[in-house]
């Protein structure tokens, strides 16, 4: 239910800011899929890798409009996150292209493409929020 509403609330404000002119809009539902079949959640914007560690991913959302994607996080050492989900499809995010604080552009995706990949058996704690995100670059 509480995801039902996230996405409801998200394509309103999709569509609040195309009326605005923040994002560039198609009215196409073509332009929702991607070709491995997935649909966007939401449209690309700018994000910061923070945290990396085995399958464990943390991002900050750099973009303002889409803050509500993430939340307030403190990992277990006391230090706060602002604007930071977990990532889900860690086996097809492909963070070694990524190093640690980098800026990249991405967006928010239905499903993993890859379902299973080899990773280290660490864990670590993580936001309680959690998307599939697609790397743009």
């Amino acid at each position: 239910m509480r995801e039902k509403f996230y996405q409801t609330a998200n394509f309103i404000a999709f569509i609040l800011c195309c009326s605005i002119g923040l994002v560039a809009c198609e009215t196409s539902d073509k332009s929702l899929a991607t070709q491995d079949g997935q649909k966007f959640i939401s449209t690309t914007f700018k994000a910061q890798l923070k945290i990396s560690f085995c399958a464990f991913n943390i991002v900050q959302i750099k973009d303002s409009v889409f803050f509500h994607y993430g939340m307030s996080w403190t990992d277990a050492m006391g230090k706060t996150y602002k604007n930071v989900f977990s990532v889900k499809n860690h086996c097809d995010f492909k963070k070694d292209q990524l190093k640690v604080d980098e800026i990249f552009t991405c967006r928010i995706v239905d499903k993993s493409i890859v379902d299973t990949c080899v990773s280290c058996m660490g864990f670590m704690e993580t936001p309680a929020i959690a998307h599939n995100i697609e790397l743009i670059r």
